[in-house]
């Protein structure tokens, strides 16, 4: 979850809050927590893949939150991340789950690891 603002002179993006959840999880469980999230951030629309058909859409919606299909693949949203990370308009957590899928998804297309992006970690960014 995030944000953006300006700040010197340049719009960014701001990664406030990520959370990762690994099987075997409770679909419903997860679904509240993250709903918990979202609301305690004013959040009450998101955007998500296609992932298990209109089970998030009902999940997220049963619980007050309006949950919107992605036309675009989980691959194809990391892919337009890239080029938004290397021109250092992203604002990352220190956190190493947030970086990986990123860098992954850009070596498997050649594009190699994001070299630009501000993080708190010493290892990221410039």
């Amino acid at each position: 979850m995030g944000h953006g603002e300006a700040k010197e002179g340049r719009w960014v993006r701001v990664v406030d809050a990520i959370r990762e959840y690994r099987p075997r999880f409770a679909p419903e469980t997860v679904t509240g927590e993250v709903v918990t999230l979202l609301k305690a951030y004013g959040v009450r629309s998101v955007e998500g893949d296609r992932y298990a058909g209109a089970w998030c859409s009902d999940a997220f919606e049963r619980r007050g939150v309006r949950y919107v299909a992605s036309p675009r693949t989980k691959s194809e949203c990391y892919l337009a991340t890239l080029p938004v990370l290397n021109q250092g308009d992203v604002e990352l957590l220190d956190v190493a789950v947030l970086a990986a899928p990123v860098v992954g998804i850009g070596a498997a297309h050649g594009m190699g690891r994001p070299t630009k992006c501000r993080s708190s970690a010493d290892g990221i960014g410039p």
